[in-house]
């Protein structure tokens, strides 16, 4: 990684910084995710590694149906998530990848 000044991208989500009752195991990998981020962006930048993360809110796949969730659990899951999001509208998992392909660019 030193020698190619390589880029770490973790995946996280906006519950390791707003959690969610009922979400207490997942909140705090995802707060621990985060906070391995940030001491690792700390302690490679010296050698012209960067870290980041990408921390989306609720994003539409088909994890939930995976899952054996029917229809209506998985409708009530996604406007209760709605309620929560500004912009108003669930993310999408092109979203998520652009702004991975971003963080590795060297723009």
């Amino acid at each position: 990684m030193k020698q190619s000044r390589g880029v770490v991208i973790n995946i996280s989500c906006d519950k390791g910084s707003r959690p969610e009752a009922g979400l207490v195991g997942y909140s705090m990998a995802k707060a621990g995710l985060e906070m391995l981020t940030k001491t690792s962006a700390v302690e490679l930048a010296p050698f012209g590694i960067r870290v980041n993360a990408v921390a989306p809110s609720f994003i539409d796949t088909n994890l939930y149906r995976y899952r054996n969730m029917t229809e209506p659990e998985v409708d009530a899951l996604k406007k209760r998530a709605l309620k929560n999001i500004p912009v108003g509208r669930l993310g999408t998992c092109p979203e998520v990848a652009k702004a991975v392909i971003f963080l590795t660019s060297e723009q």
